[in-house]
C-alpha cells in the first residue's frame, strides 16, 4: 500500500479457522498546525480505491474517516468476500469522541477493552466517516498528527502505538485467495484555526531608546491571545507577515486571553520618532496588527525617580549612590534599586538623594559596586521642589525670631512636582497677632490657590527668565562641597583645598564649563565659555552654573526643617589647612560623626561648607538695570535665570537697611528678610543664629553666603556683600540642572 507518498507492506496474517485477517502499518503525518485545535484525518482512495465497507449498516465508498485519539475498531465482524477496512483500534482509556464533536454517537457505547484478541466488535461504525481529534503537540513547533516507527508489536496496549497504527482487514473464506490486494491512501490534516484577535492596543506606545530596564511592552485585546505565540515590530517597513531579523519581541509572556507582556527589540538601527506597526501572531491564519501603534523616541538623557512624594530628575551621566557605612565607602545602585522606594533616599529620614559624577559612567552604570573615589569627579545632592509656609511676606510683616521658629519645628514644607498647582502668597491684613505665616494660613485653604494662603512654591525651583519664561524644574542638584580642583579641571570633592579663581567673573564661567554648554542660550544669558574642559563631569545633558543666591535658601530653608538638621544645628567648618571640604567642628571629615554635624542633615547624605569654610560667591547681583547684572567682575552682564537681580530702585539704602525693603516678591525664599532676628536690621549680625547680616550695594554689587572660616558671625544664614573680588578664603559653588537642549 502507498501511505503519505511512501511505500509501504502491510503482512496479511490468515487466522487459522477463518473469519478476518489483519495487518497493520504506521503512518507518519505531519500538520503545521499549532497545539491546541482540531484537526481531521482523512483517507480518500483514487481508482483503486477500498471496496464499500458495511459499517453498521451504512455504506461508505472512497471515503474514511478515522480518529486517531479515540478512534473504533475498523474491522467488522463479517465482511463480505475480498473486501477491506481500515481502522484506529479504540481504547477507553483516550479521550472519546464526544469530547471533540458534539452530537456524535459515542462508538460501542463507550465500552474499555476489547475480545477477539484485544479487537472489539463494534456495532456502530458512523464515527469513522466523520471523527476528529484534537491535542496536537505544543505550540511553535512542527505538530506531529500521526506519528510512528512502531510497524509491528502488541496493540491494544495503552500506549501511543495505539494511536500511530492503522489496522487493515480482509475478508477470508477460509483461506486468503489468490491475488494482489492494493490500494492507494492519502492521509490528510484539515486544521480548524480560530479568528483573529480584534481591538489591540498596546501600552506605553512609546520607548525611549537606550533607556535601560526591560523595555516590556503589554497588550490588550477584546480575546483571542491565548493561542498567541509571535510579536514583532514592523522595524524595515516592508510589512511581512513574518518577522525579520532584528524585530521579534523577546520573553513573549501570554497573561490571558485578553492581555499580553514581551520586550521590545532595541537594536541601535531602529529609526526614531516613526510610527511602527505591530503584529501579533496566534493560531489564526494570518496575525492581527496595530497599526501605527508604537514609535522609538531618543534618549532624553534624564530618568525621573518618584517614592511617591519626591522626584528627583538625574542626569543619565550621573551614578545614583548610597554610603556603606561599615565600608566608609559610596555604592552605586541599579537601575532598580534606585527606583524602589527607601533604598536611594527617603527625605522624611533625612537622607536625601545623593549622586556622583564620575570619569567613566559606564563603570558603575546600573551596577551595585563600591565606588572609587579615584573615578570620582564630583559629589553632588538633590534639592527637590517644594512649597514652604512663609515666615513674613515683607518687612511689615512681624518677625520671626529663631528661638520662635526652631519651637514652632522650623520651616514647615511639603514638596511638591513641576505639574503641581504652583502656590503664590499675598499680602495679608488679619493680623491679630503680627506674624503672617500664623494669621494668613487661616485666611483660606491651605495648600490652594485660593486668595490669602501663605503657602509658596518655593522661587528656585522656578528657572525664568526675565519675562517669566522658562521651566518649572521637580529639583536642582548642588555641589555637595565646595568646589575644587583647577579651573582647568573643576571637581567637587571633600578633604580638598577649595577652589579660588581670581573674580567672581572667573568663577562663573568655571562654574558653566562643568555640565553641558547650552549654545542656543535658550534659558538666559551666559558667559562665552566653549572651553576644551567643557562638560568635564561627563553629564549626558544637564547644564551647570554657579549657584544662585535663591538656590542657597532653598538649601537653607530645607536644612532648617524637619528634613534636615533644623534651625541653627548646621555646625561650622572651621578648617584652614588644605584638605578642608566637607570638615566639620575639630577638623572633622565629612563622613566621621564630628564632620557630618557640618552637614544640612547632620548626617553624610547632606550638604557640607555652608556654614563657614570659604566665603562663598553666589549669583545675586545689586543692580540699576531692572533686565541684568552688574558688570564688575564681568566682561557681559548676566541675565536671569542665572542671577538673582536686586534693583534699585527700591533697593538703594545702607549695606544693612536695605534688608528693611525686601518684600516676597523680591526676597521671598533667598534666606534674607525671612531669617532675621528684629524687625528692622540695622546691624550686620541680626540674622538667625546671630549670623552676618549685610545687602550689597552699588559698591559692592554681589552676595555671598556662609561666612568664612574664623568668621565670628560665620552661619548657614550668613549674608555679605563683595565687589567681586577673590582670595584664598573665598569659593564658590556649583548646581546642575537637567535642562533639555536645543
Amino acid at each position: 500500500m502507498s501511505s503519505d507518498g511512501r511505500s509501504v507492506t502491510v503482512d496479511i496474517q490468515s487466522p487459522d479457522s477463518g473469519g478476518i485477517a489483519t495487518g497493520r502499518h504506521a503512518v507518519n503525518i505531519q500538520s503545521n498546525s499549532i497545539a491546541g485545535y482540531i484537526v481531521t484525518v482523512e483517507g480518500s482512495g483514487g481508482s483503486t480505491a477500498l471496496s464499500p465497507v458495511d459499517f453498521g449498516g451504512s455504506t461508505t465508498t472512497n471515503n474514511h474517516l478515522i480518529n486517531p485519539v479515540s478512534g473504533t475498531l475498523a474491522s467488522p465482524s463479517t465482511l463480505s468476500s475480498n473486501t477491506w477496512g481500515m481502522a484506529i483500534p479504540g481504547r477507553g482509556n483516550y479521550s472519546t469522541e464526544a469530547v471533540y464533536t458534539a452530537g456524535l454517537p459515542v462508538a460501542n457505547g463507550g465500552t474499555n477493552g476489547g475480545t477477539n484478541g484485544g479487537v472489539e466488535n463494534v456495532a456502530n461504525q458512523a464515527t469513522l466517516r466523520t471523527a476528529t481529534f484534537g491535542q496536537i503537540p505544543s505550540k511553535t513547533s512542527a505538530a506531529t498528527v500521526i506519528e510512528s516507527n512502531q510497524a509491528s508489536g502488541p496493540a491494544h496496549d495503552g500506549s501511543a502505538a495505539d494511536m500511530q497504527n492503522i489496522y487493515y482487514g480482509v475478508n477470508t473464506e477460509p483461506t486468503l485467495q489468490a491475488g494482489e490486494y492494493s490500494t492507494t491512501i492519502t492521509y490528510t490534516a484539515t486544521v480548524k484555526l480560530p479568528a483573529a484577535s480584534t481591538n489591540l492596543s498596546v501600552s506605553p506606545n512609546s520607548y525611549e531608546l537606550d533607556s535601560g530596564g526591560t523595555n516590556t511592552i503589554t497588550i490588550s485585546a477584546g480575546s483571542g491571545l491565548t493561542s498567541a505565540y509571535k510579536v514583532w515590530i514592523d522595524l524595515n517597513g516592508n510589512k511581512a507577515n513574518t518577522p525579520d531579523s532584528g524585530e521579534e519581541c523577546t520573553n513573549l509572556n501570554v497573561l490571558s486571553d485578553t492581555q499580553l507582556t514581551c520586550n521590545l527589540p532595541t537594536d541601535d538601527s531602529i529609526t526614531v520618532d516613526t510610527p511602527y506597526t505591530i503584529y501579533v501572531q496566534t493560531q489564526a491564519a494570518s496575525p492581527a496588527t496595530i497599526p501605527n501603534a508604537f514609535t522609538y523616541t531618543k534618549p532624553t538623557g534624564i530618568t525621573t525617580v518618584t517614592d511617591g512624594t519626591v522626584a528627583v530628575d538625574i542626569d543619565d551621566g550621573m551614578i545614583p549612590v548610597i554610603y556603606n557605612d561599615s565600608a566608609s565607602n559610596w555604592e552605586s545602585l541599579t537601575t532598580a534599586e534606585a527606583k524602589t522606594a527607601g533604598t536611594w533616599y527617603d527625605y522624611g529620614a533625612k537622607k536625601w538623594a545623593n549622586a556622583v559624577t564620575v570619569k567613566n559612567p559606564d563603570t558603575y552604570k546600573n551596577q551595585h559596586k563600591a565606588v572609587s573615589s579615584s573615578d570620582i569627579l564630583g559629589y553632588w545632592v538633590y534639592i527637590p521642589r517644594y512649597a514652604y509656609k512663609v515666615m513674613r511676606y515683607s518687612v511689615n510683616d512681624q518677625y520671626v525670631s529663631d528661638s520662635k521658629a526652631i519651637s514652632d519645628g522650623g520651616f514647615e514644607i511639603t514638596f511638591e512636582t513641576k505639574d503641581t498647582p504652583k502656590k503664590t502668597p499675598i499680602a495679608c491684613s488679619n493680623s491679630s497677632i503680627g506674624r503672617y505665616y500664623q494669621d494668613c494660613s487661616n485666611v483660606s485653604q491651605e495648600y490652594g490657590a485660593e486668595t490669602g494662603t501663605a503657602w509658596a512654591t518655593h522661587p528656585a525651583f522656578s528657572w525664568l527668565d526675565g519675562n517669566g519664561d522658562g521651566l518649572e524644574l521637580n529639583g536642582f542638584w548642588i555641589g555637595k562641597f565646595e568646589t575644587t580642583g583647577t579651573e582647568s579641571n573643576p571637581t567637587v570633592l571633600p578633604n580638598q583645598y577649595h577652589q579660588y579663581p581670581s573674580s567672581i567673573g572667573d568663577m562663573y564661567d568655571v562654574a558653566k564649563s562643568m555640565g553641558v554648554e547650552d549654545p542656543n542660550n535658550k534659558y538666559g544669558n551666559t558667559a562665552s565659555t566653549n572651553q576644551s574642559n567643557q562638560n568635564n563631569n561627563n553629564l549626558a545633558i544637564s547644564t551647570s552654573h554657579m549657584l544662585k543666591n535663591s538656590e542657597w535658601g532653598a538649601v537653607a530653608y530645607l536644612a532648617s526643617s524637619k528634613y534636615g538638621a533644623g534651625i541653627n544645628n548646621v555646625q561650622l567648618n572651621n578648617s584652614y589647612d588644605s584638605g578642608g571640604t566637607g570638615n566639620g567642628p575639630n577638623g572633622g571629615k565629612y563622613n566621621t560623626a564630628n564632620g557630618q554635624l557640618a552637614s544640612t542633615t547632620n548626617n553624610v547624605y547632606g550638604v557640607y561648607d555652608m556654614a563657614g569654610g570659604a566665603y562663598e560667591h553666589v549669583m545675586g547681583s545689586y543692580t540699576s538695570n531692572a533686565s541684568q547684572s552688574s558688570t564688575l567682575q564681568f566682561s557681559n552682564a548676566v541675565k536671569p535665570p542665572y542671577v538673582d537681580l536686586y534693583v534699585s530702585p527700591p533697593f538703594g539704602g545702607s549695606y544693612t537697611s536695605s534688608n528693611n525693603l525686601c518684600t516676597w516678591a523680591t526676597c521671598g525664599g533667598h534666606a534674607l528678610y525671612e531669617t532675621k532676628n528684629v524687625q528692622s536690621v540695622s546691624d550686620y549680625s541680626q540674622s538667625w543664629g546671630g549670623d552676618g547680616s549685610s545687602f550689597v550695594g552699588s559698591g559692592s554689587p554681589w552676595f555671598g553666603r556662609g561666612g568664612g572660616a574664623g568668621n565670628r558671625s560665620a552661619g548657614l544664614f550668613y549674608s555679605g556683600s563683595s565687589y567681586g573680588g577673590t582670595g584664598s578664603d573665598c569659593g564658590f559653588r556649583v548646581a546642575l540642572l537637567p535642562l533639555p537642549q536645543g
